[in-house]
């Protein structure tokens, strides 16, 4: 994909539950190249629900979300894997795998159907791991891991999986302050090589 210096452009984004109140009413937005935008509001404001608008997990919406140019809802779920990382609040799952495996998966929209992850796949996951402090933990199952360690593994999941985008929902929040920072650090690094958060 080309890169536009507009990544993320959001005009007029309406969203109504059916039967409820408007939760987004005329959303616009516009992030470029190397922005950090954050959203800020109460709870129940709508945050995580402009990220489902975004991401498309809720399709419900009315208005125009464009990724690097391409219409949201035109993009097949390949295309704009390739396009936009996400971290949602905590890791959930139902299986605890290897850290670094759940960093390689990250890496799932750059493999060909059935291959085996490459020498390039396997850099990309130890960077990650490394970027965040984890590599020591590469083989530490995530259930074993703390609170805060599983969502660092999240971030390092969405830097292995190399998009101009991400979208993190409340990244810190099960952080310390040490992590915070190294956090914070990490998303002004990706803003300074062009990427947009």
């Amino acid at each position: 994909y080309r890169l536009d210096m507009s990544q993320v452009s959001v005009s007029g984004l309406d969203f109504v539950r059916p039967g409820r109140q408007p939760v987004l009413c005329g959303v616009s937005l516009q992030v470029n190249d190397g922005d950090i935008v954050c959203v800020l509001g109460p709870n129940g404001a709508g945050k995580t629900t402009l990220l489902s608008c975004l991401l498309g997990i809720e399709n419900r919406w009315s208005g125009e979300i464009r990724f690097a140019g391409h219409d949201a809802r035109s993009l097949r779920r390949l295309e704009m894997a390739r396009l936009v990382a996400y971290v949602p609040q905590s890791a959930r799952s139902a299986f605890s795998f290897p850290v670094y495996q759940s960093v390689m998966m990250g890496r799932t929209p750059h493999l060909r159907f059935g291959s085996e992850p490459e020498a390039a796949d396997h850099r990309a996951v130890e960077e990650a791991l490394e970027r965040v402090g984890l590599l020591a933990l590469r083989d530490r199952k995530l259930d074993e891991l703390s609170g805060g360690e599983r969502q660092l593994v999240l971030v390092a999941r969405a830097l292995a999986q190399d998009t101009p985008i991400i979208l993190l929902d409340e990244p810190t929040a099960s952080l310390d302050l040490s992590n915070q920072a190294q956090v914070l650090r990490i998303i002004r690094q990706l803003a300074r090589l062009g990427r947009a958060a």
